[in-house]
């Protein structure tokens, strides 16, 4: 589901990822991927390798079979590439403008990322044609003008396409196991957290505008904005604009109803 806002406004050693810790880590309240990345984002983590049998309803797992293992460096790491070579095909045109956002969204399984990125010059051609939600195109990714389907990425390097693939055969591999599909959440997202906030990411931005200091966040486009409020923070800290990040921030506390 996509909110419509018209109506409404150095690496940790390898270890394996027991049910225990998303049991400890929900209740919580939510802590999410920000604590589990503090204490080091472990480097493996061990799926039940189930039937996939998804909604209605996920229940505890009863049984489970053959254990697949996903490497969460490795897929930050093919992020991270992803990224770096795709902001160029889709900033280089705009290199004169003022950009002021990257952005990847997901949904809240984490099976889906999309790189999204935005400037002022584009912003305002939105704002020019409907000035009644400006507020809300200068924040939801989904209103943005500058997307990564906007040129290709470089030769070899794998698309958010197929990299979301990826992502939803491992997640539907979890069939009904809730334990399971709670990690798989905290850590995916942790990883697309890692991979926006990487220095690559942020020198390939700077290689093609030096004078940019783009907002970055990691968005829950079905709707979970608390999980962006805190990406905001842990992504931002030391931005030269802190009004920016502040106006970023308060959009989506707004938008949680808080």
């Amino acid at each position: 589901m996509t909110i419509n806002l018209r109506s409404a406004p150095p690496r940790q050693p390898a270890q394996v990822i027991h049910p225990a810790a998303i049991r400890m880590e929900s209740a919580q309240s939510h802590v999410g991927c920000r604590s589990t990345r503090r204490g080091g984002t472990p480097a493996t983590l061990r799926l039940p390798g189930r039937p996939a049998s998804r909604r209605p309803g996920r229940g505890r797992a009863s049984g489970r079979s053959a254990v697949p293992t996903v490497d969460m460096p490795a897929l930050r790491e093919r992020i991270v590439a992803s990224i770096c070579a795709t902001i160029g095909p889709m900033l280089e045109g705009r290199a004169s403008e003022e950009l002021y956002a990257v952005a990847l969204t997901t949904d809240s399984d984490v099976v889906t990322v999309t790189l999204l990125a935005h400037t002022e010059e584009a912003l305002q051609v939105l704002v020019e044609a409907d000035d009644a939600y400006a507020d809300g195109y200068r924040w939801w990714p989904d209103e943005w003008a500058v997307t990564d389907d906007q040129g290709a990425a470089e030769p070899g390097v794998e698309s958010m396409v197929q990299i979301s693939r990826d992502m939803f055969d491992t997640h539907d591999s979890l069939g009904d196991d809730d334990e399971a599909h709670g990690e798989w959440c905290l850590r995916a997202r942790a990883t697309l957290e890692d991979a926006l906030g990487d220095h690559r990411v942020r020198a390939s931005i700077a290689d093609i505008n030096p004078a940019w200091h783009p907002v970055l966040f990691v968005t829950d486009t079905d709707g979970n904005a608390h999980l962006t409020v805190r990406s905001i923070g842990l992504l931002n800290d030391g931005h030269p604009n802190p009004d920016l990040v502040a106006s970023a921030r308060d959009f989506f506390d707004e938008t949680d109803g808080g």
